[in-house]
């Protein structure tokens, strides 16, 4: 049997996934989950290869993506100037870091009732969600 270290490096996360689906599946069989109130293994892998077969949802994905990467970016073009600022300079420190440490003290979803009333429900709430966490 070949050691663990020249395993290519899909396999371990592969099994711990296909344990799982076992163990799910065998907690199904013995009653301890519901099987009214919880799909089993197969059920579950058709709908995901449905979902992926389905255009729309590449397209979601697609958008969640590039959604996530211009909110870190412009969370990365806020972010790095002000902290090189901070860091040089002393007084911008001392005034920014409290606002900033009460920021980055309240979780993104806590903000999003402000942030939905002040921009509205909106791709620009989504963004400011994603750059304000990634500009800390």
């Amino acid at each position: 049997m070949p050691p663990i270290r020249n395993l290519p490096r899909y396999i371990p996360p592969l099994v711990t996934l296909i344990a799982l689906a076992l163990l799910y599946a065998l907690l199904r069989l013995l009653g301890v989950l519901s099987a009214q109130l919880t799909p089993g293994v197969i059920d579950t892998s058709y709908a995901l290869l449905r979902l992926i077969a389905d255009r729309a949802f590449l397209l979601d994905i697609g958008v969640t993506v590039a959604r996530t990467v211009v909110g870190v970016g412009v969370g990365a073009v806020v972010g790095l100037p002000l902290g090189l600022v901070m860091g040089l300079n002393p007084w911008a420190n001392r005034s920014a870091i409290p606002v900033i440490d009460f920021l980055r003290a309240l979780p993104a979803v806590a903000m999003f009732p402000a942030l939905a009333t002040l921009l509205g429900i909106g791709e620009s709430t989504k963004l400011v969600l994603i750059a304000l966490p990634s500009a800390y």
